[in-house]
């Protein structure tokens, strides 16, 4: 995860596997989130 605060952005990573733990899907997103405080979700 790379966050710019100054441009409000988050790249976000992700990894997609099946169920014999194989990636069949990698990719990112350039997400503009809410203004204010950020936390972790899990």
């Amino acid at each position: 995860m790379n966050r710019s605060e100054e441009k409000n952005l988050v790249r976000l990573k992700t990894t997609c596997t099946n169920q014999r733990g194989e990636v069949v899907l990698e990719g990112t997103a350039l997400v503009m989130p809410p203004k204010g405080k950020m936390t972790n979700v899990q």
